[in-house]
């Protein structure tokens, strides 16, 4: 994402933990307690792969996604 939009001068990209959104008032809180507003909003959560140990698991399974693919 952030390689995509970096010359966008209208857009921002944060990485960060949300710990509220405030929708009427177009705002997000961060786990440091700082807010900024926004026009739109687009979060996206992250995951790691577990094969619980599963032998085999990693040959016979694929990711959703993974950035050696990107």
């Amino acid at each position: 994402m952030r390689s995509m939009f970096r010359y966008q001068e209208n857009v921002t990209f944060r990485m960060a933990t949300v710990t509220g959104v405030d929708v009427p008032d177009h705002k997000i809180e961060f786990e440091d307690e700082n807010q900024i507003a926004y026009d739109y909003l687009v979060l996206a959560g992250g995951a790691t792969v577990n094969y619980f140990d599963t032998p085999g698991s990693g040959a016979c399974v694929s990711a959703l996604h993974s950035d050696e693919c990107s």
